[in-house]
Formats: structure tokens, C-alpha cells, sequence
């Protein structure tokens, strides 16, 4: 773009970065320096202040301004000095673990059982040179922790990591991680706990101790979390004057009803956070190692890799007794029809609908393909109806899967943004693209067009970290082969399959509607 418009050449990435490489390191510090003494003038300054636009709300005047600018420059200010402690993240490596056993593993991949009962799976690929991509899981998650706690269960993923790790702090640790290609991500959700992460291969041993002290030395700080609750308590008052919250809690409360585990969080729950209690929940749900799965894809050398699995993951702790998680505990969306329209007051008002539409079905890989190649038929069928017809919406989302836990159910949701006025007529057409596709089944054009679609991209994936990884999670947490005869799948399920699945999902009568529709 630029080339085109300012005329600037286009010399190539590799002699943009020769010219880099010579021109950076003769530009001293001096002359930046200077620089920003020159730009950093009394003149030519402009002050803008941003505010909401509120009653009984006093506004910094001008002179106001300039006034506190005066005070600061009047300061004397010491130059920053960072301090970065060379103290290694583990001073004191744990006792090790060793492989216990070797199994060949799905789609290539070699499973590795440690002293200590840890799963590793590992699957080498040669598609990035500078990735290894890392995710573990455990069975469990926040089902297993007591429903009187659910103020804090909301905020745990946000708390767990203000504190750092070990002996650095969330900024010491940002300090000791520079340089270095590593990030990880503890997570609890509803029925399970476990982490994400990824890494260069040359950074694979700071990923292990990272995760190894996310297991047993998380660590707390009063300080980064009292900046937690204030920066929460403005995002959440912020949050309440966008009208979309108001849908957000409507549908919450429509789909799962008074339900003790589906509160809306406000800003007054955020000093009922105990943060100890938080962090004890943490610790709980890491404590057990030998529940936990850890599944590698990348760029990964084997026999480099697997002295550092057994020197790290073999040295989690472990707990006696396998965990399940509790499939009674969490919401489950409520059956039957029912609808919920309703209006707020907007700036610029607009209608949002959302359709959802529920039933039992298997949790396997034909029904879930049969879910996304229906999705992406429909998708094409609003397009052509409410958006290009009738010039009713810009896109309408389209999403059909099928839930495994706590319990097999298929889930269909349409939603889209409309003019008020056209809300009523947009929702029928929708309804309307539904009854037709039930009568009809597919348009055989549009359907072709989205196995060739799922083919061509089956195949693209097969080059990709991500989608192994995916895989592997499949079957391993969910026991389903998502690979196997999938192209034959594709071309072999017929629209009238599709059309009767269909059919027998909206039959079962479970159908909510909710809508936001703004006036001025």
C-alpha cells in the first residue's frame, strides 16, 4: 500500500533486513536522546481528555491541565533502572521421574507413561521449525469445588497468575522470560482443569519449568490483586451501560434460569473475592499430577525432550484415587419453547436475535460432521435469503455441534443484527430457511460446494500443529477418531441423511428465542 501511495520502494524482507542490520547499530543513544528532547516541547503540545459524557461529573479545565503538567515537570524524577535478577527459575531442580513405559499412540504419535503416573504424547512433526505446541488436561474442573464458592470459581483463571510464579512476580517474571519463545496458560473450566501453552524447541526446558511451577509454586501478591479489583470494578461499571449486557444477561438467564452456578457477576461481588480462597482452590485442583494428560506437537526431538519430561512432569506430585468430574453440578439449558423480545434504550438502535434449538443426540464423528456441513449449507441459505434478498442483516452466524459432557446433546444456534422495524419479518425468514430445509433437505449445489470446501481443507490441515494437537485431544478426552475414512465420510453422507437428523432434532420442541431491540 505504501508503495503505491507514497511511492516507497519495495526492496524484499531480506534487504530490508540487511540495510536494518547495518543502519540500527550506528544510531547511538545519544541521538535518540536528542530526539525526544526535541519533541518533547512546550510548544506545539495538544492536552485531549477524554470523559464520559455524565451528569454531576466535573471536567478538568484548561488551566487545570496545565497546571498539573507544570508540577510534574517541576519534579525531580530518577532515571528508571530496571533490575533483572539472574537467580534461575528453579534454583533446586525436583527429584526426577523416569518412563515407565512406551505405546504407539494415535496419528503417529508415541505415548509415554511415568513413575509418577503422568500421560505424555508426543507426535514430531516438521511443518514450523520454531514451534512445539503444548496442551494437558485433567478431568475434574470447577464441578469438583463447592457451589458457595462460585464468586470466586468466576474469577479464578483471571486470579491464579497475578501473582508469578516461585520467587518472581507477574512483572520479575515477564523480565526472566525475555528473549525467550514460552508462554502457558493455566485454565479451570466446568469439567476439567489443565493448561495450553507453547514454545521454540530451544525454550522447551524453561516451558516444563514453567509448568512445573504452575503445579506447586503459584504465588500470591495483595498488591497485583487490589489492582485486579479496581481495574474489575471499572470494566464492570463500564460494562453495565452497554446495552448488549443487558441481552447477555437476559439469554443467561433465560437458558439456564435461576441456576446458583449461572450468576451475573457484578461490580459489588468484586470485594467478596477472597483471594486466598481463590488460590487454594487453584492449588487443589493442581495438586494431583497423575490425573493430567500432556500431549506435545511440533518440532520436538524426542531424546532431548524426554529427560526433561521426567525431570519435570515426573516430579509432580500426585494424590492417591482417580477424580471424575461431578455431571450433575453445572447448568444445563432448559427444554421446551420459549421466547424472550425485549426493548432498551440505544443511540443507535438495532435488533440482535438469537435462536437456539436443543435435543439428545450421539456424540460421534458423523453426527458432528453432519452438524457442520448443515451449518455451512444454512449459512449459504440466509446469505442468499435475509442479506442479499432482503438486505435485512450484514451476515447471520450460523453453529451446529454436539456436546459430549456432562451429557450428549445437539445444539443449533442462529443469530443476527437487524433494523427494529425488521426484527419480526427477519426471524420469520429464518424459521421459514429451517421448516423449507426439514420439507427439502439441502440444495444439492450448495451442499457439493461444502464437501469440496471440507476436503480441501482436511487437506490443507494436515500440515498444520494446531489441528493434530486438536485431534489428539479428541480422542484422547473424548474417545472419538476424527480422521479415520474422513474423506470417504464426506462424500458418502447424502442430504437426506442431513435433512432427517435435522428434522429429528427440531421435533424435539426445544427452541429459545431472545431479542434486543433498541429505541431511541
Amino acid at each position: 500500500m505504501r508503495h503505491f501511495i507514497d511511492n516507497e520502494p519495495i526492496p524484499g524482507i531480506e534487504a530490508e533486513y540487511t540495510m536494518m542490520s547495518q543502519i540500527a547499530p550506528m544510531i547511538p543513544v545519544a541521538a535518540i536522546n536528542q530526539m525526544m528532547q526535541g519533541l518533547m516541547s512546550d510548544s506545539n503540545m495538544v492536552i485531549t481528555v477524554f470523559a464520559p459524557e455524565k451528569e454531576g461529573l466535573t471536567y478538568p479545565t484548561q488551566e487545570r491541565l496545565l497546571e498539573l503538567i507544570a508540577q510534574v515537570k517541576a519534579e525531580d524524577i530518577a532515571p528508571y533502572v530496571d533490575k533483572v535478577s539472574n537467580e534461575p527459575l528453579i534454583s533446586q531442580l525436583p527429584q526426577a521421574g523416569k518412563v515407565v513405559k512406551t505405546e504407539e499412540g494415535m496419528f503417529g504419535s508415541k505415548v509415554y507413561t511415568l513413575s509418577n503416573g503422568v500421560k505424555v504424547i508426543v507426535k514430531p512433526t516438521d511443518f514450523k521449525a520454531d514451534e512445539i505446541r503444548m496442551t494437558a488436561f485433567s478431568p475434574g474442573g470447577n464441578s469438583l469445588l463447592p457451589t458457595e464458592d462460585i464468586i470466586n470459581i468466576e474469577v479464578l483463571n483471571e486470579v491464579c497468575e497475578l501473582g508469578g510464579l516461585g520467587n518472581f512476580n507477574s512483572t520479575d517474571l515477564m523480565k526472566v522470560l525475555a528473549g525467550k519463545i514460552v508462554g502457558i496458560t493455566p485454565y479451570v473450566g466446568s469439567l476439567e482443569e489443565g493448561f495450553n501453552g507453547s514454545c521454540s524447541p530451544k525454550d522447551l526446558e524453561t516451558l516444563m519449568q514453567l509448568t512445573y511451577l504452575m503445579f506447586t509454586a503459584p504465588r500470591m501478591d495483595d498488591a497485583a490483586f487490589e489492582s485486579y479489583k479496581n481495574r474489575a470494578k471499572v470494566a464492570l461499571s463500564n460494562q453495565e451501560l452497554n446495552p448488549m449486557t443487558a441481552f447477555n444477561d437476559t439469554l443467561t438467564a433465560t437458558l439456564y434460569g435461576k441456576h446458583p452456578r449461572a450468576i451475573k457477576f457484578t461490580k459489588e461481588m468484586v470485594d467478596q473475592i477472597d483471594y486466598a480462597r481463590t488460590m487454594e482452590m487453584y492449588r487443589e485442583r493442581f495438586a494431583d499430577g497423575d490425573d493430567f494428560t500432556f500431549m506435545f506437537v511440533g518440532n520436538i526431538d524426542e531424546a532431548t525432550a524426554l529427560p526433561l519430561f521426567e525431570q519435570y512432569l515426573g516430579a509432580l506430585p500426585t494424590k492417591e484415587g482417580a477424580e471424575k468430574f461431578d455431571s450433575k453440578i453445572n447448568p444445563t439449558i432448559r427444554k421446551g419453547q420459549y421466547t424472550n423480545n425485549f426493548d432498551r434504550t440505544m443511540e443507535l438502535p438495532k435488533s440482535t436475535v438469537f435462536l437456539l434449538y436443543t435435543g439428545k443426540g450421539k456424540y460421534n464423528a458423523r453426527g458432528k460432521m453432519i452438524m457442520s456441513m448443515f451449518a455451512q449449507v444454512m449459512d449459504m441459505v440466509y446469505t442468499e435469503s435475509v442479506r442479499e434478498k432482503e438486505g435485512g442483516t450484514y451476515g447471520v452466524g450460523v453453529s451446529g455441534g454436539i456436546n459430549h459432557y456432562p451429557k450428549e446433546e445437539i445444539r443449533l444456534s442462529i443469530n443476527f443484527d437487524t433494523d427494529p422495524e425488521r426484527r419480526a419479518r427477519m426471524t420469520e425468514i429464518i424459521k421459514q430457511g429451517l421448516d423449507e430445509f426439514i420439507k427439502n433437505g439441502p440444495n444439492p449445489e450448495q451442499l457439493a460446494r461444502v464437501k469440496e470446501y471440507m476436503i480441501k481443507k482436511y487437506q490443507e490441515n494436515q500440515k498444520e500443529n494446531g489441528y493434530w494437537m486438536n485431534q489428539l485431544k479428541e480422542y484422547y478426552w473424548h474417545g472419538i477418531d476424527g480422521i479415520k475414512d474422513y474423506e470417504q465420510m464426506v462424500n458418502e453422507i447424502t442430504g437426506k441423511e442431513i435433512q432427517k437428523f435435522v428434522k429429528k432434532l427440531i421435533k424435539q420442541g426445544n427452541c429459545i428465542e431472545v431479542s434486543i431491540s433498541g429505541t431511541k
